[in-house]
């Protein structure tokens, strides 16, 4: 409700209008429009002192009045273009300024494979994976090679040869953005080395043997792997650990020729990956 205003003073008339409520709008129209020509009349007052309705400068002051709103107009459609030219920075895309991969001091048994990660660091500070986006390099890929954006796939063992652990160095690159190399080793996860020693190369070998110097004996290396089924030769992959050198200077190809005139009982074990095979014993009689 209006003040002043029942719900009958609503009532339409024959002629189709609400006759009180327009009389009373009119009138509020006419209180808000004097009021609005006196606070008008009052700032222009502050903002120019001298401008004086029908005076003969009257025309000059509203000229120098339009000219300062122009001028203000035109500083603030300068400072909309200069800050839409500022803010175009904000919308270029950033660009990569380093790459790292992952993980560090990786170590692969032959035959498996491990998805390495890309990170990209942009120049906004902001990071992203971009793995599959980027190039990827094995230095020896006979030791491992990329089958896939970061899957890096080991060689068998058997392919590896007897040079274990097998080393390579991987990296990536995203446009002219390369990461830092790093070296991967392929090295089997031996969960069991069993050593046997014979004097043959047919015979079944033992836990220890007697010689006279100058034999020929005959070392084999069974080793069994984390995921691989059954047990392989490794023979040729391990590192030998002879306890007389002067009995036995060297084993090579899992043989070894004792030498004559140092009677001695030593031990020989075999090292593969940081593995340990059992210990065999050696006795040389002459």
């Amino acid at each position: 409700m209006f003040p002043g205003f029942g719900s009958s003073s609503f009532e339409m008339g024959r002629a189709g209008v609400f006759s009180p409520w327009r009389r009373w709008f009119w009138r509020w129209n006419a209180r808000q429009a004097k009021s609005s020509l006196l606070q008008f009349s009052r700032q222009m007052r502050e903002t120019e002192p001298d401008l004086k309705i029908g005076h003969r400068g009257a025309l000059g002051d509203m000229s120098r009045a339009m000219s300062k709103f122009r001028l203000l107009g035109a500083f603030a459609v300068l400072g909309a273009l200069a800050l839409a030219a500022s803010c175009r920075g904000f919308f270029v895309n950033p660009t990569i300024s380093s790459l790292a991969i992952g993980p560090t001091n990786l170590t692969l048994a032959p035959g498996t494979s491990y998805q390495m990660v890309a990170t990209a660091t942009y120049s906004d500070g902001s990071t992203n994976t971009v793995t599959g986006q980027s190039v990827w390099s094995s230095s020896s890929p006979n030791v491992a090679n990329f089958t896939a954006p970061g899957l890096l796939a080991a060689a068998s063992l058997e392919s590896l040869g007897s040079t274990l652990p097998g080393t390579t160095s991987v990296s990536a690159s995203d446009g002219a953005v390369s990461s830092s190399a790093q070296t991967v080793n392929v090295c089997p996860t031996v969960q069991s080395m069993t050593l046997t020693v014979s004097t043959t190369t047919s015979g079944t070998g033992g836990s220890s043997v007697s010689v006279t110097g100058g034999t020929t004996i005959y070392f084999t290396v069974l080793a069994t792997f984390s995921g691989v089924t059954g047990s392989q030769s490794v023979t040729d992959s391990v590192t030998w650990n002879i306890g007389n050198t002067s009995a036995l200077p060297s084993i090579s190809d899992g043989s070894g020729t004792t030498v004559s005139g140092n009677a001695s009982t030593f031990t020989v074990s075999a090292s593969l990956c940081g593995s340990n095979s059992n210990n065999v014993t050696v006795t040389t009689t002459s």
